[in-house]
């Protein structure tokens, strides 16, 4: 909290005490009672507050902000409007949170529709999570050709046999259409 405001409570409090018709406080009493009541007010506030925490927080703001700033310093490439980065950094509540197209519009200059290799890549995939993401079978799988960890009927050192098409944990083909 910046000082200022805590210094106009202070003051709301303390002439209210001080030359109220009704009141009429001493100086020294108003200004006593004053304090008492912003302390008693803010003090809780301030209890919950980590200062740790804050600067935690205010670290990270000030590296998204700088790495921001490099990225939209190139006016030639920036796709960013201005305010936008500062949109970016103070009203979304986390990296997770979903920006639109609607409100990707305010923000950036172009939004581009996916490419059909990119709609390709996010029909195939969608199509199969719905299995997994309202079912009740869990997915394991590899995108690369790692190895899989042994399993218990598989003995110490010998991993497991893996298809050689690139396709580990993606559905299977058909070919027979069965």
């Amino acid at each position: 909290m910046e000082w200022t405001w805590r210094i106009a409570l202070f003051k709301r409090h303390f002439r209210q005490l001080r030359f109220d018709d009704d009141l009429g406080f001493s100086t020294k009493a108003a200004a006593e009672i004053a304090t008492n009541l912003s302390v008693g007010l803010l003090g809780p506030i301030y209890a919950q507050m980590d200062p740790m925490r804050l600067g935690e927080v205010e670290r990270l703001l000030r590296i998204s902000a700088e790495y921001g700033e490099r990225i939209t310093r190139n006016r030639s490439a920036n796709n960013v409007k201005d305010g936008g980065l500062e949109r970016l950094l103070a009203k979304y509540p986390s990296h997770g949170f979903v920006i639109d197209k609607t409100e990707g519009r305010d923000i950036f200059r172009k939004i581009d529709d996916p490419t059909d290799a990119q709609q390709d890549f996010v029909d195939f995939w969608n199509d199969y999570a719905q299995r997994y993401i309202y079912g009740d079978n869990a997915f394991t799988g590899y995108f690369c050709n790692e190895p899989t960890p042994p399993s218990p009927s598989t003995p110490e050192g010998q991993a497991n046999e893996q298809p050689q098409d690139g396709h580990h944990g993606a559905p299977a083909e058909d070919p027979g259409g069965q």
